[in-house]
């Protein structure tokens, strides 16, 4: 949900401040659950539990640090989208394309990789590398586009910052993405 609700976002020229406020709301969730996990978690593990069960405690330890990590970078996009809006700023209509692009990507593998876990996959590493080497790609020409476009034009330093920041953040996402494939995969 606040990965739909970050493209809403994103599309719109002025951010609906209700839906602003959902996600970060659920980002604190996210916070609480992770916290919530680890204590209960870390509680069963210090009892005498067999090697399946240890091992299946520290997948899902694992995945609720990378789910929480990936709240936090959905979180830092839009605000990094709200600080350009707030500034007047806007990206260039082909900025805009790649970001909403790279979304739409990561929206794909993320959709992959909570399939995976929800079926019970253990197999997904694998098509989850390959997806997460097509994002790095489409991020460093995205990079290359971007600086391509500030030696065209000039462009207001902050637009530029937080363009390059929103595909430092993707990274991040992507790299998350992968780490909770492999969790899934064990």
């Amino acid at each position: 949900k606040m990965f739909h609700r970050l493209k809403l976002i994103l599309e719109a020229d002025e951010p609906d401040e209700k839906l602003v406020r959902k996600v970060f709301h659920a980002e604190e969730t996210m916070d609480v659950i992770q916290k919530e996990m680890v204590e209960f978690l870390t509680d069963v593990l210090s009892t005498n539990v067999t090697h399946e069960i240890a091992d299946e405690g520290r997948r899902i330890l694992r995945m609720a640090d990378e789910y929480e990590s990936l709240s936090d970078y959905i979180a830092t996009i839009i605000k990094l989208h709200l600080r350009l809006v707030n500034e007047g700023q806007r990206f260039t209509k082909k900025g805009r394309a790649e970001i909403l692009d790279l979304h739409e990507e990561l929206t794909s593998y993320l959709d992959y990789v909570s399939r995976g876990y929800q079926e019970g996959r253990r197999d997904i590493t694998r098509e989850a590398r390959q997806r997460c080497d097509t994002i790095v790609h489409k991020i460093r020409d995205y990079r290359s586009n971007h600086l391509g476009r500030v030696s065209e034009k000039k462009m207001p330093p902050l637009t530029s910052v937080i363009f390059t920041d929103m595909l430092t953040s993707f990274r991040r996402v992507n790299d998350h993405l992968l780490n909770i494939a492999e969790a899934i995969d064990g």
